[in-house]
């Protein structure tokens, strides 16, 4: 999934086959939270063969991860769980 934003681009890895529901509310998401704080990400992982949930895995360039784990069952809920990467990012 590639996340663009005031001209540049991220890619961020997904591991396995996501809903378009899913998919969309994750790029909108990743998208407001990259044009916030894109310095500090180095890298993000989403891993959805791990059942009910998907794992996203955020690191930072300080070096420091975040583990956030989403529910598979709506969309809305990335918005939510999306408030956990940001807490993250701006102390990381």
């Amino acid at each position: 999934m590639k996340i663009k934003t005031n001209g540049s681009k991220f890619k961020v890895t997904v591991l396995g086959e996501m809903s378009n529901e899913m998919n969309a509310a994750f790029e909108s998401n990743l998208k407001a939270v990259y044009s916030n704080y894109g310095s500090k990400i180095a890298n993000i992982v989403i891993d959805t063969n791990t059942g009910k949930h998907y794992k996203m895995v955020i690191t930072a360039k300080s070096g420091a991860t975040e583990n956030v784990t989403f529910s598979t069952t709506n969309g809305n809920t990335v918005k939510i769980y999306m408030s956990y990467v940001t807490k993250f990012l701006k102390t990381a």
